[in-house]
């Protein structure tokens, strides 16, 4: 075939999909783009979570008539002239010229713009090349406002799965654009929503100010910075030196901006979902900076994870920002420096917490903090982990397999280096043949290594043989009586072929060594051939027959034997399952087809128990005397009034204000109760958490799944409890009642495979 250049057109539209993703890129594109005219307001109004429409207003200069065809070309751009602007540092976020071309190939775009030196404004209608299909004077005041209508239209796979997670790629789209508003200086970010019956509602709002903790309480609340620590960063310690391979640091090649959450329990958060980092104000994606803060912030709050706002300030020059499509991605030439500095600093900043102590005052006065001994206190728990770990190892179980005795030793041969003779211990050709059987050979001969006196001489010494050393002669011939060779064996027994020592011979050893130098064997090759083929089609068979499940019963196998069962166990084979008995008073032994499983039948019905009580338990509510806000972020609110049965079903009531502000119009008005357990804010942004990655499910809380869980060990059948069959039949069909059979809730395994009874053979 003959290689032909693209289609302008088709080039167009495949370079247009790679630019624009999903709709979070979308609605950036066109804030970074009334960011970098210089607008000092920004507002971006979505129709139905923005699948039918999405538009942009700014309060910019406008865009010139002149620029009217060149807006939208395919890198057409007034941010850059050369590609040495590019290495000398760019200071707007968008520098290609390719965000409002493939806008125009995935949409109907239409820009409605005044510039402040004209005295009406135009609307300018493209078609989906960026040509200009329609132009009319109308009215605006300075600015330019664009509009997008039925994003991926052009794309039928991409718009039907933008409307099937619609809900998700809204919520990912506000939170990407609060990393805008978190850094935006002097800059009024607006986001609302309009559904279908009309019903308008603010998504965020700043405003305008110029200081990053002030976006930080006008986005999350006033309550997120009192978590909220500021990071002084530190050059790298020498640990941490080694760790990243690097040397002193006398001066640092940049400096930090950052807030960060307190390791103590109760300020960060159950997900990283609220974590931003910027390189010279840019939203980006350190993958490696954020792993490192999350490790080291388990370290002392492994329940957690850190709120991070962190802005590294660096030389234009010493990174670079053309590496993906939506700039997100950013290469730096001193990240080993940064890694380690970061590091230290945050070990300086939450060693401190960690080595303070809190003392309750009753009364009332604020509580005061004493310290205590890090040192002290972080070797002794090295310490007690060492000897924990020791005792562990010390005290490991026998596995099944060290019960389970070889049904045979290998036979081995006994050569001394030190004696002048050598020794042949034989058999007849049928005994050894009928009682090897060549599948097994490496399996016993470990053991016998393991387990016969003989394995004192090392394979290397038997294949030695000093000067002077006789041959055994093997004679066709009948076969002595077996006195003879127990004589010899016992005879080679006696020698002590690992002594250092040389030792004579004495003259009845000698007389030994004569009469039995020569010993007649029967061989027969054709008995040979007839062993050797018929091992080889039994090694056949076993091969045909081989296991469906492969997995040992290990702790650290735990995940691929439930990966097994899943394959091959189905929810009708447990009424299918035939119960052979009980075993050492916890655990069933079942038969299915020729396959054996073993049960644990305090974990099968604890998770049974479980499964039913999610299902069927009401959670009593308690209402409050005095509706308690929330302060949740604005997106928050919405997710939140979205879903507000699936908290009515976890026990939660509130009252909506819609025309409060952002982060004050949901108030908690009913919680849920059971007994001693107590339900409140952590529950419902753990619940909002789940709804944003899967909207369609109902979650309970973890607190009350753990409620749940412990109720549920405590009404099972305990281990040590003798059973009837028929009660150990309910509980395995109990299993094919459930939707997760394969563990409880706190992660024991309920049942495993044991053996094939068609793999053994008699």
């Amino acid at each position: 075939m003959d290689i032909k250049p693209i289609e302008q057109s088709t080039v167009h539209r495949l370079c247009s999909g790679q630019v624009v993703l999903t709709l979070a890129i979308a609605v950036k594109e066109l804030v970074e783009n009334a960011v970098d005219a210089g607008a000092s307001s920004v507002e971006v109004r979505l129709q139905e979570y923005g699948s039918k429409m999405i538009e942009v207003i700014d309060n910019g200069p406008g865009v010139e008539e002149n620029n009217f065809e060149g807006l939208t070309l395919k890198h057409h751009t007034s941010k850059i002239g050369n590609f040495d602007d590019l290495e000398n540092g760019v200071t707007t976020f968008g520098f290609r010229g390719e965000a409002l071309s493939s806008l125009c190939a995935l949409s109907k775009l239409t820009v409605c713009t005044r510039h402040k030196d004209a005295m009406a404004a135009t609307r300018i209608v493209y078609d989906h090349y960026g040509r200009i299909a329609k132009k009319a004077s109308c009215a605006r005041q300075v600015g330019t406002t664009v509009t997008l209508e039925n994003l991926f239209s052009t794309l039928p796979v991409r718009h039907k799965e933008l409307q099937k997670n619609l809900k998700r790629e809204f919520h990912k789209m506000v939170s990407l654009l609060n990393a805008y508003c978190i850094i935006s200086r002097n800059v009024k970010i607006t986001c609302s929503n309009t559904t279908t019956a009309g019903k308008r509602s603010i998504v965020l709002s700043t405003n305008g100010s110029n200081e990053m903790l002030e976006n930080i309480a006008t986005i999350f609340g006033s309550k997120q910075l009192s978590s909220l620590r500021p990071l002084k960063l530190l050059p790298p310690s020498e640990p941490y030196q080694e760790e990243f391979n690097i040397s002193q640091q006398d001066c640092l090649p940049f400096t930090l901006s950052a807030h960060i959450s307190s390791s103590i329990r109760g300020c960060g958060r159950g997900s990283s979902d609220r974590q931003y980092y910027y390189i010279n104000g840019r939203p980006c994606e350190i993958a490696k900076l954020s792993r490192l803060v999350n490790e080291v912030y388990h370290t002392y709050n492994k329940h957690q994870y850190p709120c991070v706002f962190l802005n590294i300030l660096v030389d234009k020059g010493a990174i670079d920002v053309n590496v993906t499509p939506d700039k997100r991605k950013i290469f730096m030439e001193f990240e080993p420096i940064l890694l380690a500095s970061v590091k230290t600093s945050l070990v300086a900043l939450w060693e401190a917490e960690a080595s303070a102590f809190t003392s309750p005052d009753i009364s009332g006065s604020q509580p005061t903090q004493t310290s205590a001994g890090t040192a002290l206190k972080r070797s002794f728990a090295e310490f007690y982990s060492q000897v924990k770990d020791r005792v562990a190892s010390s005290n490991k179980k026998q596995t099944l397999d060290s019960y389970v005795q070889p049904l045979y030793k290998e036979p081995s041969m006994v050569v001394s280096p030190q004696t002048h003779s050598s020794v042949t211990s034989t058999s007849s050709s049928s005994s050894i043949f009928s009682s090897v059987t060549p599948s097994y050979s490496s399996c016993t001969s470990s053991a016998s290594a393991k387990n016969s006196p003989s394995t004192l001489c090392t394979s290397s010494d038997r294949g030695k043989t000093p000067a002077g050393t006789r041959s055994s002669v093997i004679k066709e011939g009948p076969m002595k009586s077996l006195g003879s060779e127990t004589s010899l064996l016992n005879g080679a027994k006696s020698l002590n072929c690992c002594s250092d020592e040389r030792q004579p011979l004495t003259q009845e050893d000698e007389q030994w060594f004569k009469t039995t130098a020569s010993l007649p064997v029967h061989f027969s090759l054709a008995a040979l051939k007839e062993q050797f083929h018929r091992s080889s089609v039994l090694g056949e068979s076993r091969q045909t027959d081989c296991p469906k499940f492969r997995v040992k019963i290990s702790p650290s196998q735990n995940a691929e034997a439930e990966a097994e069962l899943k394959q091959s166990i189905d929810k009708e084979d447990f009424a299918k399952m035939e119960v052979l008995g009980q075993f050492n008073l916890g655990f069933i032994i079942c038969l299915l087809g020729s396959d054996i499983f073993i049960i644990d039948q305090h974990a099968s019905d604890e998770k049974y128990n479980f499964e039913m009580l999610q299902r069927h338990t009401v959670i009593k509510r308690q209402r409050l005397l005095v509706p308690k806000p929330l302060n949740l972020p604005s997106d928050s609110e919405l997710l939140l009034i979205d879903n507000l049965e699936k908290f009515h079903k976890n026990g939660f009531e509130f009252a909506i204000d819609a025309d409060a502000e952002p982060t004050q119009r949901v108030s908690l008005t009913t919680q849920p109760v059971s007994k001693n357990w107590t339900f409140g804010k952590d529950d419902i942004d753990e619940i909002l958490y789940m709804l944003r990655e899967a909207p369609e499910r109902f979650f309970r809380p973890s607190r009350v799944r753990a409620m749940f869980a412990s109720r549920a060990c405590r009404k099972s059948v305990m281990i040590g409890k003798p059973l009837e069959k028929r009660e150990m039949s309910r509980l395995v069909q109990h299993m094919g009642e459930i939707e997760q059979p394969w563990n409880c809730p706190h992660g024991r395994p309920t049942m495993r495979y044991l053996v094939n009874l068609d793999l053994i053979h008699f």
